[in-house]
């Protein structure tokens, strides 16, 4: 386990080196960003490496990485014991222990989730073997962009910098990518506890929280979103300890959950059988065919299955992304260009963050905006008298000057490597609705956490709304009834004054938006649908208008606030519950139009995350319940009891997934206790870990394989993959995924097959320098996939570098 000392002791020196950038990018925060300075910190060095490798000034190499770590360390912690040497040993001695805390719940969360990987570390199913693929191709790159182990001489199509940024802790410490693969899962889930705890303890502490209560809200925060499951632990819990009948499990409707678990013990006992709380959301055919497939992973799902995804990477940052936006809300400063002036480390680490977002997850640029332009808009009106146009003219140019710096800082990803598979219309309607008892397996548990907001902030809020708008409606019909024109250009002077209790702007805004996703969805399913029905725009109803309903409660409470000066803790939970109830909205109504056909992608990557908001607002709503609670009475202290009793039932019960699933899926690995995540093939076929070594140690970086091709979630391209080596091709389907269509890959597919089969040496000739290939892999894959391979027809265009009873490797050209 060397390794991982190495490795972490990389990531707290990376985390101690770059804390001045967090420290003086944050200063509204409590604790300066102690939580998320390894993010930054990855982010910051990441970033450079990425930019000066890619314009070919350095190469990317482990030493490049320290290097650059080392030059901003010295030129962080030297500018913050000059200028601020007195500020800084204050901060320390006030917030010592929250900063102690921070690290106890880091370092703990690492050792659990090593620990996780390290009971079932094979890299061997699913989309890990990518995965891996991936993460080796960022540590053999020299520059930036890294090639595509996959389609040797295309630059990678992915969004890769989360890949990038772990393959750089990779590097520094000198741990190979099998170890660090699963390493990198560890650390993501230290990074995300260190920063939802660090994000709410910094949100309730605003607020008045004690410090006891600020323990509590932070952890609660850690539990949710890295411990529990979904409710659909509570169903096999209850099918495996035999409750309930056949036909409520029918009527239930949850591929895998039913009465017949055999059982292990104190949990179930099926193959893969904690698999289904991934897969709740579906609808069936009477035949059994799924009609509305979709997923919804969870991050301890991911953690524990163990794929090295952008989603999953993604988490430390998008945590990391809102303690900026808090940052901002929190600020005295007067938005603008002025920011540069007085606090430019904060300018240029916003910057970073905005261009990152989509290299990291492409999938969170649209929350990130929406964010970031709904702080600055609220902070832009108080500022400008409270006047929307000033406002807006405050706000945009600054903003969008920040986005394009941080789109043409990483425009080699945004305008030359990425490519999209999104066709247009990039939206199109979906053809199925969420059933109602689906959506709540999945989100009751924290909706339920999260229901002391709505009694606490939105009700009050709410209440007066309604009464101002009842107020309005009577004071308009009295004067229409008295004919009293008057009154009447006296009320419309009124309503359209800037009067924050009058105003209709929010009302407006999010009723419309609400509004028009559904005309737009109803108006469209009919032609884009095949089958659907005339009564589909009512049926669809119940689940989409109660989800508009809380958009609109939500979006005119954060509205108002801001608008009356809110700058404190609750303003930034509400602003992430707005967003979340409006990816929930549009992800029940809108599917984005890509490779897939169906909407399981959109729902997948939308409610992942609003997982992650869930629980940064279940953390604060903890606080708020121990603060409020105390002084209820009557009714309302008895509801208060058993909502907080059915909360903390439920999150008991949705723990039980987590050792459960784990036994369960550990018990089938067969692998021992290791880090390494190809250790699995040293059993399955003993050939195969002495070849891919050989290749390691004697193939260079450049030199191109060939190696047969396969489908996704095969044990082809293992070779390219598994040691960074690139292929003509490896996964087809991925290819198709990536780019957009198989266009790329046809022709290498069947090129490779004549390679293989072609008994023409001057065709295979041809072919081999017509990819620059060096090596041809002969192993069990190529013998299953070219039956009658005869790989003596290599011998006379090579030489067998390496052969043993499974392998052999021909060298080309000697």
């Amino acid at each position: 386990m060397n390794e991982a000392i190495f490795w972490i002791l990389t990531v707290y020196l990376v985390g101690i080196a770059l804390f001045p950038i967090a420290y003086l990018a944050l200063p509204n925060l409590m604790d300066r960003g102690v939580g998320v300075a390894r993010p930054l910190g990855l982010l910051t060095i990441g970033a450079l490496v990425w930019f000066l490798s890619l314009v070919k000034v350095i190469p990317n190499a482990g030493w490049t990485w320290w290097t650059i770590a080392l030059l901003l360390a010295v030129a962080g912690w030297t500018w913050v014991m000059m200028r601020k040497r007195n500020e800084f040993f204050r901060f320390i001695k006030r917030r010592w222990l929250q900063i102690l805390a921070t690290e106890i719940v880091f370092i703990s969360f690492f050792a659990v989730f090593a620990v996780v990987k390290a009971m079932d570390p094979d890299v061997s199913h699913t989309e890990q073997p990518m995965d891996l693929m991936m993460l080796n191709a960022v540590v053999g790159a020299e520059n930036a962009p890294p090639n595509d182990l996959w389609l040797s001489g295309q630059p990678i199509a992915y969004y890769y910098f989360g890949y990038w940024m772990f393959g750089g802790i990779a590097q520094m410490s000198d741990v190979q990518p099998s170890i660090a693969y699963n390493l990198s899962i560890a650390t993501i889930a230290a990074l995300a506890a260190a920063a939802v705890y660090s994000l709410v303890s910094n949100l309730v502490r605003r607020d008045g929280a004690t410090s006891v209560q600020m323990l509590v809200a932070g952890l609660l925060s850690v539990v949710l979103l890295l411990l529990i499951s979904n409710l659909n632990g509570m169903w096999e819990l209850l099918s495996f300890a035999g409750i309930g009948t056949e036909g409520f499990y029918e009527w239930l409707a949850i591929k895998g959950v039913d009465l017949t678990d055999p059982g292990a013990g104190w949990r179930p006992g099926g193959w893969w059988w904690w698999w289904a709380s991934s897969r709740v959301i579906n609808r069936f055919s009477p035949d059994g065919t799924e009609l509305d497939f979709t997923i919804q992973e969870f991050p301890y799902f991911s953690l524990m299955l163990g794929d090295l995804h952008p989603h999953l990477m993604s988490i430390p940052f998008v945590l990391t992304t809102l303690a900026m936006i808090a940052n901002i809300a929190f600020s005295r400063r007067r938005w603008g260009f002025g920011w540069f002036r007085h606090q430019p480390v904060t300018v240029l680490t916003l910057i970073l963050l905005i261009g990152s977002t989509g290299f990291i997850n492409t999938w969170d640029m649209g929350w990130m905006l929406f964010a970031l332009g709904g702080v600055v808009y609220s902070k832009s009106y108080r500022e400008n008298g409270r006047e929307h146009l000033r406002a807006i003219r405050s706000a945009v140019p600054f903003t969008v000057t920040l986005i394009i710096v941080g789109a043409a800082y990483f425009s080699n990803f945004y305008f030359v490597t990425m490519q999209s598979q999104v066709q247009f219309p990039p939206l199109i309607p979906t053809k199925y609705a969420t059933r109602p008892i689906h959506f709540l397996t999945v989100w009751g548990g924290l909706i339920l956490v999260c229901a002391v907001i709505i009694g606490a902030i939105i009700r009050p809020i709410m209440a007066r709304e309604i009464s101002s708008i009842r107020d309005s409606l009577s004071a308009m019909i009295r004067p229409i009834m008295a004919r009293e024109i008057s009154l009447i250009r006296g009320l419309l002077a009124a309503m359209t004054a800037d009067d924050p209790r009058s105003e209709k702007m929010p009302w407006l805004m999010s009723i419309g938006t609400i509004a028009f996703f559904y005309v737009a969805w109803a108006s469209s399913h009919y032609m884009f649908n095949d089958n659907a029905g005339w009564f589909d725009a009512i049926t669809r109803l119940p689940l989409s208008a109660m989800l508009g309903v809380v958009f609109v409660a939500f979006f005119v409470a954060t509205y108002r606030r801001g608008a009356r000066g809110a700058d404190d803790g609750v303003q930034i939970v509400l602003l992430i519950l707005t967003i979340s109830s409006l990816l929930l909205y549009i992800a029940e109504l809108f599917r984005l139009h890509d490779f897939f056909a169906s909407r399981h992608n959109t729902v997948f990557k939308f409610y992942y995350q609003v997982w992650i908001f869930f629980a940064v607002a279940g953390g604060y709503a903890a606080f708020l319940w121990i603060r409020n609670h105390p002084s209820l009475t009557g009714v309302h202290r008895y509801v208060s009891a058993f909502g907080a009793f059915a909360a903390t039932a439920v999150l008991a019960v949705s723990l039980y997934y987590a050792p459960a699933a784990l036994a369960g899926k550990s018990s089938e690995s067969g692998t021992e206790f290791t880090l390494d995540g190809i250790a699995f093939l040293g059993d399955t076929a003993s050939g195969v870990p002495e070849a891919l070594e050989w290749i390691r140690r004697n193939v260079g970086n450049d030199d191109v394989l060939v190696e047969a091709p396969g489908s996704s979630y095969s044990q082809f391209g293992r070779y390219s993959g598994f040691t960074g080596r690139p292929a003509i091709l490896g996964w087809t389907t991925h290819q198709s995924q990536w780019r957009g269509g198989d266009e790329w890959w046809v022709n290498r597919e069947q090129d490779i097959e004549r390679i293989f089969t072609s008994r023409d040496d001057a065709e295979t000739l041809g072919l081999i320098e017509l990819y620059s290939a060096d090596y041809v892999v002969v192993s069990p894959n190529e013998r299953a996939k070219y039956t009658g391979l005869d790989a003596s027809k290599f011998d006379s265009i090579g030489r067998r570098a390496f052969e043993n009873e499974k392998v052999i490797i021909f060298a080309l050209g000697e």
